[in-house]
């Protein structure tokens, strides 16, 4: 059954968290804004104040050319009446003042004494200059009209506008990637470990990839504890039940000879359960965490050399080396990957005729070992299972001849741990080639 969340309370958190999201995105584009027009645009504008200065008064150096020359051909009345006509038609709006109606800063009093341009209330684009001994022509402020002024307000505007808009856009592409995550999450929470968050085009960055990866893995963890306490069970049961009649069989027995037989009887039960919990505690580390990284770089035909001889101790058959003659410098975990080895040798040992293989490959970004057998092999459908911890594919096998399945799926974990994989294939002596391969270069970041 599939468990998805509560609609109401989604869409609850999708109207009301996008608001709080926009809201203060936007209010901060806002003040940011209107910090930059108040504190970096007013100390540009003082840096280059007299440079700005000078520009004005060059924009209205033309019209004062115009009015001096005016005044020197036409009469007071003549120039009054165009005047008149120019603030009629045009937004830069002239005026005639006399020197002694003018009520000007003393500053700018004495600039047009001096035959020089004044403007007083700059930035406000006023200019003040002499045409005559005794007359100012005042020029200024340049009008705009209502409808240009209003176009004005919409274009200086508009870009809070599109801010806004992009903004919203933006907010609520985030807010709808984080509902299918937050989706996802839920389900897994509410039990259906199927499910994953979407890895295409309304991804969250690498938070999918994140969560798919710790959910891939809490599945696998959840799954491998239900198997392993089945598989545990059925484990102890036959010890426990030796014990329990060795123990009441010990009871009535009266001969030393006999007491001996079945007190080895479960000291044999005993080191057998001690071996199980083992193997079990040393899965278990592996499949809930994974162990801290020592990666090394080695030469691998070396390492194997160095390995057979200490394999020589564990195991009952020939080994046998078939390595490359050039060197293969790989990284590896050396404690690790020496578990796995000796755990496939192991599992060979018990299966082969006569002789173990093991051999190495490298290319240019993975390298691989291999060990084979000249046992029976492994037929297809069964090497899906031989990886699964518990599990005997030969139904007549006990732990004395097959162990507890568990070697090989430590094997998989170590392998899944280099970022690497295992693998089982029939070898031209028609037994079993158990292949692992991982990436040559890996590291500790």
């Amino acid at each position: 059954m599939t468990l998805v969340p509560d609609k109401k309370k989604s869409s609850n958190f999708l109207t009301g968290s996008m608001f709080k999201q926009f809201t203060a995105l936007y209010l901060t584009l806002i003040i940011l804004f209107l910090l930059w027009v108040k504190f970096i645009y007013s100390y540009m504008h003082h840096v280059f104040i007299d440079d700005i200065y000078q520009d004005k008064i060059h924009d209205h150096e033309s019209i004062v050319l115009m009015l001096k020359h005016l005044y020197t051909n036409n009469s007071n009345q003549e120039l009054q009446v165009l005047i008149d006509k120019i603030n009629a038609t045009s937004n830069i709006p002239i005026k005639i003042i006399p020197i002694e109606n003018l009520h000007l800063p003393q500053k700018f009093m004495e600039q047009l004494a001096a035959n020089k341009p004044a403007m007083p209330f700059y930035p406000n684009d006023i200019h003040f200059e002499m045409i005559t001994s005794e007359l100012v022509a005042k020029i200024g402020p340049v009008g705009v009209k209502e409808e240009a002024d209003f176009a004005y307000t919409i274009i200086n505007y508009s870009p809070l506008v599109l801010f806004g808009a992009l903004t919203l856009i933006w907010v609520f592409v985030l807010q709808y990637r984080l509902i299918r995550l937050e989706t996802s999450m839920t389900n897994y929470s509410l039990g259906n470990f199927q499910s994953r968050a979407t890895t295409g085009f309304w991804k969250l960055g690498n938070l999918n990839k994140t969560f798919n990866g710790l959910a891939d893995r809490l599945e696998r963890y959840i799954n491998s504890q239900k198997h392993l306490t089945n598989a545990v069970s059925h484990e102890l049961r036959s010890p426990i039940s030796r014990l329990r009649f060795q123990l009441e069989m010990l009871q009535s027995v009266e001969t030393p000879s006999s007491r001996q037989t079945y007190e080895q009887g479960m000291s044999d039960d005993l080191d057998d359960m001690d071996a199980l919990i083992h193997e079990l505690l040393n899965y278990a580390t592996l499949e809930s965490q994974d162990p801290i990284s020592q990666w090394k770089s080695v030469e691998l035909s070396h390492w194997l050399k160095v390995q057979q001889q200490h394999l020589y101790a564990e195991i009952t058959n020939e080994i046998i080396l078939d390595l490359p003659s050039h060197d293969m410098h790989v990284s590896l975990d050396p404690l690790l990957m020496a578990r796995l080895l000796r755990n496939l040798v192991d599992n060979a040992d018990k299966y082969t005729k006569d002789t173990i293989i093991i051999g190495a490959t490298t290319t240019a970004e993975d390298c691989a070992i291999w060990v084979d057998d000249n046992g029976v092999g492994i037929s297809p459908e069964d090497a899906l299972l031989v990886f699964e911890p518990f599990s005997r594919l030969d139904s007549s096998r006990n732990k004395s001849t097959g162990g507890y399945g568990i070697g090989l799926a430590i094997v998989a974990q170590i392998a899944r741990h280099h970022h690497g994989r295992v693998a089982v294939h029939q070898n031209r002596f028609g037994g079993a080639r158990f292949i692992v391969s991982w990436p040559k270069k890996l590291s500790n970041e």
